[in-house]
This record gives structure tokens, C-alpha cells and sequence, in this order.
């Protein structure tokens, strides 16, 4: 939960210094966007079915991979600037 709070934070921040439009200008910012969402509502779906698992939500797990391979990529290329 720890890094979904901290991204989602980090989208917040993004948002409200850029501004809705600002922020939807960049795909990568909407791909963030997108990650965060789903991974709030993995979330969701975890304490949801503490009580009841009938429902495995490992699809929306798989989405953090993404969200992995955006930050190597932002870091590769800061290492070649």
C-alpha cells in the first residue's frame, strides 16, 4: 500500500502544480494516471475481499510491471543526458 499511497501522491502534486490540462498534455503523465487508478482499485478490491475472496485481482497487480518499467525508463535516460 505503501507505493500506491506515494504515487497517487505523486499524481496529486503533478495536478495540482500543472493543472488538469497541463498534466493530460504529457502521455506519460496520463499512462501515471492510469497505473495509480488501477492500482487504487486493486486496492479496493484487496480489503474487499479480505472477508469474501471470490475475486483474485492479480490482473491489476500485473499493471505495477508498468509502472516499474516507466521509472527504468526515465532513469536510463537520465543517465545518457
Amino acid at each position: 500500500y505503501t507505493f500506491t499511497a506515494v504515487f497517487a501522491a505523486e499524481m496529486a502534486l503533478k495536478v495540482a502544480g500543472l493543472g488538469a490540462k497541463g498534466y493530460a498534455r504529457d502521455r506519460w503523465n496520463l499512462f501515471d494516471a492510469f497505473l495509480v487508478l488501477m492500482s487504487l482499485v486493486d486496492v479496493v478490491f484487496e480489503l474487499a475481499t479480505l472477508a469474501t475472496p471470490s475475486f483474485s485481482p492479480m490482473v491489476l497487480r500485473t499493471l505495477r510491471i508498468f509502472r516499474i518499467m516507466r521509472m527504468l525508463r526515465c532513469t536510463s535516460a537520465r543517465a545518457r543526458a
